[in-house]
Parts: C-alpha cells; sequence; structure tokens
C-alpha cells in the first residue's frame, strides 16, 4: 500500500488532499486511481488509511476510512551525515525519515566539498525538516 505524508493540521478533516510534489508522485508514478486504497502519514504518530477520491490534474482527494494511532518506536536511531555534492542530502534525508531516523545530523567534515553560508543553510534545513 502506498504510503503520503501531509502536517498534521492538514489531517484534521474528513477529506485530505495531496498536492504539489506528493500529489505528482501519487497521481503520475504511482498511478492512483479512484477507490484505491493508500496510507497517509502525519509524522505526529497518526496513520490514517485513506480511499482515493477525485483525482485531478494536479490534485487528488482522498477520504478517511480509519484512523490508527501508532505508539513510538522503542529506540530513537540518529544517523550523522557529512553533506554530499549535489542535492543528493535531500534523498538521503528522505529514505532515513522513511527508516525510522527520528534525528539527522548534517555534518561539515574536512573532506565535504560543499560549502554552505549562512542563509542557504537556514533554507536547507528548514526544507530538510
Amino acid at each position: 500500500m502506498h504510503r503520503f505524508y501531509l502536517p498534521p493540521p492538514e489531517c484534521q478533516v474528513p477529506e485530505l488532499k495531496l498536492t504539489g510534489r506528493e500529489a505528482h508522485h501519487a497521481l503520475n508514478v504511482l498511478r492512483v486511481r479512484r477507490g484505491e486504497r493508500v496510507v497517509v502519514l502525519d509524522g505526529a504518530g497518526h496513520e490514517l488509511l485513506c480511499e482515493a477520491r477525485d483525482p485531478g490534474r494536479d490534485e487528488l482527494a482522498l477520504a478517511v476510512v480509519q484512523r490508527n494511532t501508532m505508539p513510538p518506536l522503542a529506540c530513537h536511531l540518529t544517523l550523522l551525515q557529512a553533506i554530499p555534492k549535489g542535492k543528493i542530502i535531500e534523498a538521503i534525508v528522505q529514505k532515513a525519515a522513511e527508516l525510522g531516523a527520528t534525528r539527522i545530523v548534517p555534518l561539515v567534515s574536512e573532506r565535504v566539498v560543499v560549502h554552505v553560508d549562512e542563509e542557504s543553510a537556514e533554507q536547507k534545513a528548514d526544507k530538510w525538516r
């Protein structure tokens, strides 16, 4: 079953909407169709079983069928990751979160080629969160 993320405030209503990158991934990559069931995670311990309703061009409406609360993990996993070239760090952050890492610490080590200034560091940190 396919899984998607929505922020907690967007998960409080009985009908959810996937937009942006999540909608693109659902509609064009995974080809989610009307009636198909998917899971939406809110990052706050809630799992929502949903049914796809109205696929639009760039959004997907989902009806919440069931809400479950997931207990916190027994252990906390921290990933220390040197910042690689390019945008691969975004994929690393995504996959580490999907695997259950509770904290990701980007490192600037002696051999790191990427140099991040103060302004772009703040923007990148917000995006990674």
